[in-house]
């Protein structure tokens, strides 16, 4: 009679199906930025405040200071624009890149897809808590095909970003509203929900 086998943590099927769906979501969305230059109106706004950031040393959300039509004072908290201009920095700082506005677009649209992706994942999360894994999985499936959401996650634009903010906040009200003797649940849910309004206030509804 052999010893039986000690029981082990199990291994979470859906939990690898969801980081398998996810990472596809991002080879999707990777596959598309390489677009013409300046598509959008925005990429060139964003590809100018990450250059700044990094020859000028300076971390802000002001518009200001460029010899460009959009330019002008902008005295506001943009969670999208500081991201992404501390991301510039870092990638800079390790691999002296981008040196160009076009190369500050890509990185921009790099990092989209990157949101977009994280989206995806955290629409499994906030499925099964809600439901069931399964209905988790095929919820993050209908996301990660989602034609809206694969255009907004391949421009350096807010939106892809603003998505995964607005996925955060409802993933943290979920655990809020399971655990409510927990402020601490509370407190971070209501800081997520005030930097996705900062991000864009069209999440006021949502």
């Amino acid at each position: 009679m052999t010893d039986p086998k000690p029981k082990g943590k199990k291994t979470d099927v859906f939990l690898w199906w969801a980081l398998g769906i996810a990472l596809a979501a991002f080879g999707l969305r990777l596959s598309l930025i390489n677009f013409q230059i300046h598509s959008h109106p925005d990429e060139p706004i964003v590809a100018a405040l990450m250059e700044r950031s990094v020859n000028q040393d300076i971390l802000t959300a002001n518009w200001a200071g460029f010899d460009q039509p959009w330019s002008r004072p902008t005295y506001q908290f943009s969670p999208y624009t500081l991201v992404q201009s501390a991301t510039a920095r870092l990638v800079y700082w390790l691999i002296s890149m981008p040196t160009s506005p076009d190369g500050y677009i890509l990185l921009a649209r790099l990092c989209s897809c990157v949101w977009g992706a994280l989206a995806v994942l955290l629409v499994f999360f906030l499925g099964r808590a809600c439901f069931s894994p399964p209905a988790a999985l095929w919820g993050e499936a209908i996301l990660a095909t989602c034609f809206l959401q694969v255009q907004d996650s391949i421009y350096a634009r807010v939106d892809s970003f603003l998505c995964l903010l607005v996925l955060v906040s409802l993933v943290l009200a979920i655990r809020a509203a399971k655990r409510p003797g927990c402020y601490s649940w509370l407190v971070a849910t209501s800081l997520s929900v005030g930097v996705t309004v900062a991000a864009n206030y069209n999440a006021i509804p949502v």
